[in-house]
């Protein structure tokens, strides 16, 4: 397989090291902030929401 696609390779080389994570620090502070299912929408359309008890 590595064979058939030397061609490939050579014109689309990948990188030697993963890529860096990206930071996602800033939407889960805006996540844990969220206080309305509108809220937790706006942040991840695809995250549930869950109340949370008063502190």
């Amino acid at each position: 397989m590595a064979r058939d696609a030397k061609s490939f390779l050579a014109d689309h080389p990948l990188p030697e090291q993963p890529l860096p994570a990206p930071d996602i620090a800033p939407d889960l502070d805006a996540l844990a902030a969220a206080k309305t299912p509108a809220e937790v929408s706006a942040v991840s359309p695809t995250a549930s929401w869950t109340p949370r008890s008063p502190p």
